[in-house]
């Protein structure tokens, strides 16, 4: 009976790795690879059947847990994605609710009762709490972690969803990292378009053990606003360092003499025209999180820093919207640019599809006009 089972899971394991190559777009699902051990399934399914009762908690712990259960799966032969993909994939599509109802309508279609539960009751608590959770917590970093993993990208404030990472989490990943001999590559080129409360912190400052490898990447074109400048920097290790020079030199040569003086009179400069421009994107902030907050079915948490809203119409795929039927923010960004007349980064441009990335880098009435837009059209 459990064989038999096994065999039920691969084949909707097959038909969840074509969803995941069709929705996922850098994704490479591979085949099932359902081991049909009884031991290992009856070990996977007595772990999700004792989670069950208290999944709907929102604390870390029970975050921690959807890792360990996961990993449990994986280890008995349930494999989601290519060992080179899990550090940048894994952590966005266990925090997002829409990769979490697929899991339930392919992979555990035929189920017992009491993992079906289980996994609805992850769903319910996702579609309540996961949109709000853009960032990746270190046990997800560890579950994702493999003997091949050499560098940690880590972004905050965060190009696509906005979010900051507090001082401590940033601390605790950064010990995580050089616990594990991992590089870390700091891109905090929004490092002072932060909003409210939050702060940035530098990972290199805030945890010096990890020394020669960690790598600092900033410029001019966000905080400056001198995006077509091209001038950015980056700090390192000298032996680092003089690779990627050896390496530009050859692709891209150098910085005109020019564009060098412009981005030193900015770095030198005073602050003030930043600050300025950092109160008009906050109100701009506010704004754009207030009118898509107020679009029935999109979640959208509020924007911590850089100048993007990541908000979430997972609620309104696969359903038929202006006459055509909507299964991917990839199909409503078409829609809307054919429309409404409104540009957004769909999610699947990120790697994992429900969201969608909207910058309020514009003047007021056009922000307004643009999500008055959306909203009048998916009304």
């Amino acid at each position: 009976s459990e064989a038999r089972g096994a065999a039920k899971l691969g084949s909707q394991l097959s038909l969840a790795t074509a969803l995941l190559s069709k929705y996922e777009g850098r994704a490479r699902a591979e085949a099932a690879l359902v081991q049909r051990d009884f031991d290992g399934l009856a070990e996977a399914r007595r772990r999700l059947d004792a989670w069950a009762d208290d999944i709907a908690s929102e604390s870390e712990a029970q975050r921690a847990r959807v890792q360990m259960v996961m990993s449990a799966l994986r280890r008995r032969g349930v494999d989601f994605l290519d060992a080179e993909l899990r550090l940048s994939q894994i952590p966005r599509l266990l925090s997002r609710a829409d990769f979490v109802r697929r899991f339930r309508t392919t992979v555990l279609a035929n189920a017992s009762d009491e993992l079906q539960r289980t996994v609805a009751s992850v769903a319910a608590w996702m579609d309540a709490k996961g949109a709000a959770q853009m960032s990746a917590t270190v046990e997800q970093l560890e579950a994702a972690r493999t003997e091949n993993t050499k560098a940690l990208v880590f972004v905050s404030p965060s190009n696509p969803t906005g979010a900051i990472y507090p001082r401590d989490e940033i601390e605790a990943i950064g010990r995580w990292a050089v616990d594990h001999g991992i590089w870390v590559i700091c891109d905090e080129i929004y490092e002072h378009l932060v909003y409210g409360d939050n702060e940035h912190y530098s990972m290199a400052t805030l945890v010096p053990e990890l020394g020669d490898k960690v790598i600092i990447l900033n410029g001019v074109a966000k905080t400056y606003a001198m995006t077509g400048w091209r001038v950015g920097w980056m700090i390192g290790p000298a032996d680092l360092i003089k690779a990627a020079q050896n390496l530009q030199s050859h692709s891209t040569s150098n910085v005109a003499n020019v564009a060098q003086a412009a981005a030193l009179a900015a770095v030198t400069g005073p602050l003030d025209a930043v600050y300025e421009m950092r109160e008009a994107f906050d109100r701009r902030r506010r704004t754009m999180h207030s009118l898509l907050s107020g679009i029935e079915g999109v979640l959208c948490p509020e924007p911590e820093g850089a100048f993007y809203a990541y908000p979430d119409f997972s609620a309104l795929l696969g359903n038929e919207i202006g006459g055509r039927r909507i299964d991917t923010t990839l199909d409503l960004a078409d829609i809307l640019l054919e429309e409404a007349k409104v540009a957004i980064v769909p999610g699947e441009a990120f790697g994992v599809g429900g969201g969608a990335r909207l910058s309020f880098a514009l003047g007021d009435d056009d922000l307004s006009e643009g999500v008055g837009r959306i909203a009048d059209f998916l009304s």
